[in-house]
């Protein structure tokens, strides 16, 4: 946690304030300290607010913003915490500004920026019963849940409209308002201007969705992407290992053939065989390692959205270090045999020079974990969509089948 440290400037605050003001500013921003520390932050709040009145400056932003974040009121802390890195009044040092942009960062992930667009302009809009405000870029920072839109103006029927944000997903919003009394043309002019019948073209019909698509933020919270990367992932680990089964026992074939054989008349090995034995081992490797990448990939959507690493999230990249370090283990020192190895140890699995790192695939999804929810506080990701589309026209589709997967935006 954090401290605020909002300090006083004597020198400065003498320019504004006398030496019984500079006392009481003094005191409530050492009980808000001390409120902060006890993780009281809502008594923390009153005191930063008491002070701000008294002496607005960017050290009091600060504390304001770091309380409101230490007590999930995200829109407000990022409020604060904008407002704190713009002031020039008592200015942030470049560690407290370094300090003030990563928590704002932080924020940003657990609120919705909602971009409205009403016809015609001027119209009053309100959401949640509040006057919309726009920040500098034209947003509007929500908590995620559901909220009420309503856009009124004089001469149009009102429109009300409920909508659900989600966190760190942007969000966009257009409502056209109709007319309380729309112009109706003239008989003679419906007559002038239409054109005969024959010549109306009705728009081509376009081929609907057979399913659904879905479109999220990269670390946003979203089952429906998690079970289809999990499924995915399994699917492949699944067909890894079972080419690899496949594999060995080719393999095992063809060690028997050369055990059983005479030894004045080696047995012949087909180069088919061989190539199967490859093909399949190659398949095996490459399989797992695939439905590996896709179940670390869903952890990027069912991940809560919990601040640092959690302590299980490490115990479970421990694991993931034990499989890799088991499946260097195995590569270095157990025997590996070759297809014309007649040694008798060559009959088990782990003698198989593919079977080490089958299992170093599998510590994958394991080590992520960690390296996940640490990327997540280090590296946010700006506009990233994530577009999913089973069957029907997805994003960019060509065809009516199929699945479909697009991953756009700046990381």
């Amino acid at each position: 946690m954090l401290l605020p440290t909002p300090g006083l400037s004597t020198a400065r605050a003498q320019d504004g304030l006398s030496k019984a003001q500079q006392g009481r500013y003094r005191e409530l921003i050492a009980k808000a300290l001390q409120e902060y520390q006890l993780g009281h932050w809502p008594e923390a709040r009153v005191f930063f607010s008491d002070a701000h009145s008294m002496w607005p400056n960017a050290r009091t932003y600060r504390g304001l913003g770091m309380t409101c974040y230490e007590a999930r009121n995200y829109v407000e802390a990022i409020q604060f915490l904008e407002r704190a890195l713009e002031n020039q009044t008592q200015p942030l040092t470049d560690k407290l500004a370094a300090e003030a942009r990563n928590i704002l960062e932080q924020a940003k992930r657990f609120v919705s920026s909602v971009y409205i667009t009403v016809t015609p302009d001027g119209a009053t809009v309100t959401v949640d019963d509040k006057q919309f405000e726009r920040r500098f870029d034209g947003a509007l920072l929500l908590d995620p849940g559901e909220h009420q839109l309503d856009v009124q103006s004089p001469g149009y029927h009102p429109a009300h409209r409920s909508f659900t944000a989600e966190a760190g997903r942007p969000m966009h919003l257009r409502v056209d308002l109709t007319p309380d009394t729309p112009m109706q043309p003239e008989a003679s002019d419906m007559a002038e201007d239409a054109p005969p019948e024959a010549a109306v073209r009705r728009p081509r019909r376009q081929p609907q969705a057979a399913a659904t698509s879905e479109e999220l933020s990269l670390g946003e919270q979203s089952p429906a992407a998690a079970a289809t990367l999990v499924g995915l992932g399994l699917a492949g680990i699944t067909t890894g290992w079972v080419f690899f089964d496949l594999h060995h026992k080719v393999r095992l074939n063809l060690w028997v053939k050369q055990v059983e054989a005479p030894l004045d008349m080696p047995a012949d090995i087909d180069q088919s065989d061989l190539r199967s034995i490859n093909t399949r081992g190659a398949i095996g490797v490459v399989g797992s390692a695939a439905g590996a990448i896709m179940l670390s990939l869903a952890q990027a959507f069912w991940l809560p959205d919990d601040p640092g690493v959690p302590p299980w999230a490490w115990a479970v990249g421990a694991a993931g270090v034990a499989i890799a370090v088991a499946a260097v283990v195995l590569a270095t020192t157990m025997h590996i045999c070759a297809v014309t190895d007649e040694d008798a140890a060559c009959q088990s699995v782990t003698s198989d020079a593919m079977f080490a790192p089958m299992v170093g695939t599998l510590a994958i999804p394991f080590l992520t974990l960690p390296i996940m929810y640490a990327a997540r506080e280090r590296v946010p990701l700006q506009n990233t969509q994530v577009s999913f589309a089973f069957g029907g026209y997805g994003p960019g589709a060509t065809h009516q089948s199929g699945f479909s997967l697009q991953i756009s935006g700046q990381f």
